[in-house]
């Protein structure tokens, strides 16, 4: 059985504001791998933010 739509937008949104506060400051690596085009425009920006981040960032490598 799938989610329904709402709970799939809260996961989304969870994953995304986790994003951005969690994982570049504790220096955890993230990855995405397959096809992401089905993402949230907003969580494709945070999830190309932080990998640009991960580039710049010293710990990263």
């Amino acid at each position: 059985m799938l989610a329904s739509v709402p709970k799939i937008d809260f996961l989304l949104s969870l994953f995304e504001r986790t994003l951005k506060s969690e994982l570049c400051r504790n220096n955890v690596r993230i990855s995405i791998i397959g096809d992401s085009s089905k993402l949230p425009k907003s969580l494709l920006k945070v999830i190309n933010e932080v990998e640009k981040l991960q580039r710049t960032t010293r710990g990263f490598s």
